[in-house]
Protein backbone atom coordinates (compact mmCIF):
# COMPACT_ATOMS: atom_id res chain seq x y z
CA UNK A 1 0.00 0.00 0.00
CA UNK A 2 1.18 4.02 -1.02
CA UNK A 3 1.96 5.94 1.90
CA UNK A 4 -0.72 9.03 2.48
CA UNK A 5 1.07 12.70 2.26
CA UNK A 6 -1.66 14.83 3.84
CA UNK A 7 -0.54 18.18 2.36
CA UNK A 8 -1.48 21.28 4.97
CA UNK A 9 -1.88 24.70 3.50
CA UNK A 10 0.93 26.67 5.35
CA UNK A 11 3.36 29.05 3.94
CA UNK A 12 6.27 26.67 4.69
CA UNK A 13 5.04 25.46 1.01
CA UNK A 14 5.68 28.88 -0.72
CA UNK A 15 7.26 28.02 -3.64
CA UNK A 16 6.71 24.23 -2.96
CA UNK A 17 7.14 22.43 -6.65
CA UNK A 18 3.85 19.86 -5.70
CA UNK A 19 4.90 17.91 -9.36
CA UNK A 20 7.88 16.44 -7.94
CA UNK A 21 5.25 14.44 -5.21
CA UNK A 22 6.10 11.08 -6.36
CA UNK A 23 2.31 9.91 -7.25
CA UNK A 24 3.35 5.98 -7.52
CA UNK A 25 4.49 6.41 -3.80
CA UNK A 26 2.05 8.43 -1.86
CA UNK A 27 -1.73 9.12 -2.59
CA UNK A 28 -2.29 12.42 -0.95
CA UNK A 29 -4.58 14.76 0.74
CA UNK A 30 -5.31 17.98 0.16
CA UNK A 31 -6.98 20.14 2.92
CA UNK A 32 -9.85 23.34 2.31
CA UNK A 33 -9.54 26.18 0.18
CA UNK A 34 -6.48 24.59 -1.40
CA UNK A 35 -8.76 23.72 -3.99
CA UNK A 36 -8.14 27.36 -5.53
CA UNK A 37 -4.50 26.36 -6.29
CA UNK A 38 -5.41 22.99 -7.78
CA UNK A 39 -7.77 24.26 -10.12
CA UNK A 40 -5.71 27.20 -11.11
CA UNK A 41 -3.23 24.51 -11.48
CA UNK A 42 -4.75 21.74 -12.63
CA UNK A 43 -3.10 19.56 -9.87
CA UNK A 44 -5.40 17.71 -7.50
CA UNK A 45 -5.02 15.17 -4.75
CA UNK A 46 -6.60 12.10 -4.20
CA UNK A 47 -8.78 12.44 -1.29
CA UNK A 48 -10.30 16.06 0.31
CA UNK A 49 -11.19 16.90 3.72
CA UNK A 50 -12.63 19.29 5.69
CA UNK A 51 -13.71 19.93 9.11
CA UNK A 52 -14.56 23.09 9.30
CA UNK A 53 -18.32 23.95 8.61
CA UNK A 54 -18.13 27.46 8.70
CA UNK A 55 -15.55 27.62 5.71
CA UNK A 56 -17.06 24.83 3.75
CA UNK A 57 -20.88 26.41 4.26
CA UNK A 58 -18.92 29.73 2.75
CA UNK A 59 -17.74 27.68 0.01
CA UNK A 60 -20.31 25.27 -0.56
CA UNK A 61 -20.83 25.55 -4.13
CA UNK A 62 -17.36 25.30 -5.03
CA UNK A 63 -16.66 22.00 -2.29
CA UNK A 64 -19.53 20.35 -4.11
CA UNK A 65 -18.06 20.81 -7.59
CA UNK A 66 -15.06 18.46 -5.89
CA UNK A 67 -17.27 15.59 -4.60
CA UNK A 68 -17.82 15.65 -8.30
CA UNK A 69 -14.04 15.71 -9.53
CA UNK A 70 -13.18 12.33 -11.01
CA UNK A 71 -9.52 13.45 -9.41
CA UNK A 72 -10.52 13.01 -6.35
CA UNK A 73 -11.59 9.66 -4.87
CA UNK A 74 -13.54 10.59 -1.36
CA UNK A 75 -14.27 13.16 0.46
CA UNK A 76 -14.70 13.64 4.54
CA UNK A 77 -16.88 16.70 5.75
CA UNK A 78 -18.69 17.94 8.94
CA UNK A 79 -22.27 16.87 8.93
CA UNK A 80 -22.86 20.40 10.10
CA UNK A 81 -21.83 21.26 6.40
CA UNK A 82 -24.37 18.99 4.50
CA UNK A 83 -27.70 19.66 3.13
CA UNK A 84 -28.73 16.03 1.41
CA UNK A 85 -32.53 17.71 1.43
CA UNK A 86 -31.64 20.16 -0.44
CA UNK A 87 -28.90 19.12 -3.09
CA UNK A 88 -30.53 16.06 -4.74
CA UNK A 89 -26.98 15.79 -6.97
CA UNK A 90 -25.02 15.38 -4.17
CA UNK A 91 -26.95 12.54 -2.90
CA UNK A 92 -26.02 10.43 -5.74
CA UNK A 93 -22.66 10.95 -4.66
CA UNK A 94 -22.84 9.74 -0.84
CA UNK A 95 -20.49 6.71 -1.44
CA UNK A 96 -17.16 9.02 -2.03
CA UNK A 97 -18.22 11.31 1.18
CA UNK A 98 -17.19 10.09 4.99
CA UNK A 99 -18.91 12.23 7.52
CA UNK A 100 -17.15 12.83 10.81
CA UNK A 101 -19.63 12.19 12.81
CA UNK A 102 -20.76 8.94 11.41
CA UNK A 103 -17.20 7.57 11.90
CA UNK A 104 -17.58 8.50 15.35
CA UNK A 105 -19.69 5.74 16.43
CA UNK A 106 -18.33 2.98 14.67
CA UNK A 107 -16.07 1.56 17.59
CA UNK A 108 -13.31 -0.11 15.84
CA UNK A 109 -12.81 3.14 13.73
CA UNK A 110 -9.45 5.47 15.41
CA UNK A 111 -12.53 8.12 15.06
CA UNK A 112 -14.35 6.51 18.22
CA UNK A 113 -11.52 8.27 20.04
CA UNK A 114 -12.15 11.56 18.62
CA UNK A 115 -12.11 15.09 21.16
CA UNK A 116 -11.09 17.96 19.80
CA UNK A 117 -9.81 18.13 16.29
CA UNK A 118 -8.52 20.60 13.46
CA UNK A 119 -9.04 19.99 9.66
CA UNK A 120 -5.26 18.86 9.75
CA UNK A 121 -5.50 16.36 12.55
CA UNK A 122 -8.95 14.90 11.09
CA UNK A 123 -7.40 14.59 7.82
CA UNK A 124 -4.27 12.11 9.97
CA UNK A 125 -7.39 10.27 11.38
CA UNK A 126 -9.44 9.67 8.59
CA UNK A 127 -6.20 8.38 6.64
CA UNK A 128 -6.08 5.74 9.58
CA UNK A 129 -9.81 4.80 9.06
CA UNK A 130 -8.99 4.38 5.26
CA UNK A 131 -6.16 1.69 6.13
CA UNK A 132 -2.81 4.01 5.77
CA UNK A 133 -0.21 2.77 8.08
CA UNK A 134 2.11 5.29 6.69
CA UNK A 135 1.45 8.86 6.82
CA UNK A 136 3.57 11.63 6.36
CA UNK A 137 2.44 15.54 6.77
CA UNK A 138 4.02 18.53 5.01
CA UNK A 139 2.53 22.14 5.42
CA UNK A 140 1.25 22.29 8.83
CA UNK A 141 2.91 25.36 9.90
CA UNK A 142 0.37 26.28 12.92
CA UNK A 143 1.93 30.00 13.06
CA UNK A 144 -1.05 31.77 12.38
CA UNK A 145 -1.26 35.41 12.43
CA UNK A 146 -5.43 35.34 13.97
CA UNK A 147 -6.50 38.43 12.41
CA UNK A 148 -5.06 40.05 9.39
CA UNK A 149 -5.54 43.29 8.23
CA UNK A 150 -8.47 42.85 5.41
CA UNK A 151 -10.49 41.03 7.68
CA UNK A 152 -13.11 41.96 9.99
CA UNK A 153 -14.98 40.31 13.18
CA UNK A 154 -18.70 39.30 13.02
CA UNK A 155 -21.01 39.39 15.56
CA UNK A 156 -21.26 35.60 16.00
CA UNK A 157 -17.58 35.56 16.19
CA UNK A 158 -16.44 34.46 13.26
CA UNK A 159 -14.05 36.42 10.46
CA UNK A 160 -14.72 37.55 7.11
CA UNK A 161 -12.65 38.85 4.47
CA UNK A 162 -13.16 42.40 3.16
CA UNK A 163 -10.51 43.65 0.77
CA UNK A 164 -8.16 41.51 -1.41
CA UNK A 165 -5.49 39.85 0.54
CA UNK A 166 -2.32 40.60 -1.54
CA UNK A 167 0.32 39.09 0.59
CA UNK A 168 -1.28 36.07 2.94
CA UNK A 169 1.31 34.97 5.86
CA UNK A 170 -0.89 31.77 6.39
CA UNK A 171 -0.91 29.98 3.69
CA UNK A 172 1.28 28.94 0.65
CA UNK A 173 -0.23 31.01 -1.77
CA UNK A 174 -1.66 34.81 -1.94
CA UNK A 175 -5.71 33.23 -2.72
CA UNK A 176 -5.61 30.98 -0.45
CA UNK A 177 -8.67 33.16 0.93
CA UNK A 178 -10.66 35.57 -0.95
CA UNK A 179 -13.31 38.64 -0.38
CA UNK A 180 -16.49 37.42 0.87
CA UNK A 181 -14.62 34.78 2.71
CA UNK A 182 -16.26 33.67 6.47
CA UNK A 183 -14.36 31.59 8.43
CA UNK A 184 -13.48 30.53 11.94
CA UNK A 185 -10.27 32.69 13.82
CA UNK A 186 -7.55 30.15 13.68
CA UNK A 187 -6.97 29.56 17.60
CA UNK A 188 -3.23 28.20 16.45
CA UNK A 189 -2.68 28.07 19.91
CA UNK A 190 -5.39 26.46 21.32
CA UNK A 191 -7.75 24.29 18.99
CA UNK A 192 -4.97 23.63 16.66
CA UNK A 193 -1.82 22.47 19.20
CA UNK A 194 -4.71 20.99 21.68
CA UNK A 195 -6.10 18.41 18.16
CA UNK A 196 -2.35 18.02 17.89
CA UNK A 197 -1.33 16.60 21.48
CA UNK A 198 -4.73 14.22 21.48
CA UNK A 199 -3.95 13.29 17.82
CA UNK A 200 -0.62 11.91 19.28
CA UNK A 201 -2.07 10.02 21.69
CA UNK A 202 -5.27 8.42 19.90
CA UNK A 203 -2.80 7.01 17.70
CA UNK A 204 -0.98 5.25 20.76
CA UNK A 205 -4.09 3.77 22.09
CA UNK A 206 -5.34 3.11 18.63
CA UNK A 207 -1.75 1.15 17.66
CA UNK A 208 -1.41 -0.74 21.72
CA UNK A 209 -5.78 -1.43 21.24
CA UNK A 210 -5.72 -3.08 17.72
CA UNK A 211 -1.64 -3.96 18.12
CA UNK A 212 -1.31 -1.79 14.93
CA UNK A 213 2.25 0.17 13.79
CA UNK A 214 1.01 3.31 12.64
CA UNK A 215 3.47 5.83 11.90
CA UNK A 216 3.42 9.46 11.22
CA UNK A 217 5.68 11.48 10.56
CA UNK A 218 5.42 15.75 10.32
CA UNK A 219 8.08 17.05 7.98
CA UNK A 220 8.48 20.92 8.32
CA UNK A 221 11.19 23.58 9.05
CA UNK A 222 9.46 25.63 11.36
CA UNK A 223 8.53 24.47 15.16
CA UNK A 224 4.93 23.39 13.88
CA UNK A 225 3.69 20.02 15.90
CA UNK A 226 7.00 18.94 16.93
CA UNK A 227 5.66 18.79 20.17
CA UNK A 228 3.24 16.32 19.44
CA UNK A 229 4.48 14.57 16.30
CA UNK A 230 7.99 13.44 15.40
CA UNK A 231 8.97 16.01 13.16
CA UNK A 232 11.93 16.66 10.37
CA UNK A 233 13.33 19.24 8.46
CA UNK A 234 10.70 19.43 5.09
CA UNK A 235 14.52 19.38 3.04
CA UNK A 236 14.19 15.69 4.01
CA UNK A 237 10.84 14.94 2.63
CA UNK A 238 11.53 14.18 -1.42
CA UNK A 239 14.42 12.10 0.02
CA UNK A 240 12.77 9.82 2.61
Amino acid sequence: MKKLLVIGNGSSLRDFDFEKIDRNKYDIMGLCLAFRYWNKNKWFPDYYCIGDSVVHKSNYYHINKLIKNENIKKCCFNQDSLFWEYDKKIMKHQNKIDVIQQMQKDKNSIFSLLNNYSTGSIAVLWGIHLGYTEIEIIGVDNDYIEILPETEVRKDGTLTIVKEIKNNPNYFFDSYQMEGDVYNRPNGDSIHLTSWDQLAQQVMSHNKKHNKNIKVTNYNYKKSISDFIETKDLSQFLFS
